[in-house]
């Protein structure tokens, strides 16, 4: 394994910054990748700290993989995105840790499940690209909290995070309609006075 070689150079297991790496054999290729990338965010090289979390998200669509590791990496991926206001991207991390939730879950119907599908709602909710995704997040929204009043409970702290989340997507797409109505009842009233 070419990782091998790599850590076997770093004094009791660490890299150069004195953190703890994990082991080469429990260390699947989108886990490096995020590490890496976490790396270099904090070294300030944001464009390759990004690089890297890109390819781990490829990868992990190439793989196919269905451990735990990778769905976590893919989640921590996500979020770092989202950190750095790069919601699309986001999107697609999270896209594929529920693809590989639910081939290790072997189940579409869990908490985990629920809780990356609140995670793409967001997502979705605050993509910026000309498109309305709103309708989109609403059906993310709306499974996520079906399943956890299902499996969690009504009152658990999910469902209220969902149903919070879903509060705020319907009042942001009221407020753009109201919006939209205020601006053509003005250039309706400009309109009517150029007339006269």
């Amino acid at each position: 394994m070419v990782f091998r070689g790599i850590f076997s150079n770093w004094p009791g297991g660490r890299g150069d910054s004195g953190h703890k790496v994990s082991s080469p054999k429990r260390c699947g290729y989108v886990t490096c990748m995020y590490d890496l990338g976490e790396a270099k965010e904090k070294k300030g090289e944001l464009g390759e700290a990004i690089s890297c979390w890109t390819r781990a998200i490829l990868v992990a669509q190439r793989q196919r993989s269905c451990d735990i590791e990778t769905a976590r990496a893919l989640d921590s991926v996500g979020d770092k995105f989202t950190k750095h206001g790069r919601w699309d991207e986001a999107l697609a991390a999270w896209n594929e840790m529920l693809n590989v939730q639910k081939r290790y879950l072997r189940t579409d119907w869990h908490p985990e499940v629920a809780r990356t599908l609140n995670k793409i709602g967001v997502a979705l909710s605050r993509i910026r690209n000309g498109s309305d995704h709103t309708y989109s997040a609403l059906m993310a929204f709306e499974k996520a909290l079906e399943m956890q009043q299902d499996t969690l409970g009504p009152g658990h702290e999910d469902c209220v995070e969902t149903t919070q989340n879903m509060f705020k997507l319907l009042q942001g797409f009221r407020q753009r309609e109201q919006r939209e109505e205020d601006e053509l009842s003005e250039s309706g009233s400009k309109e009517e006075e150029e007339e006269r």
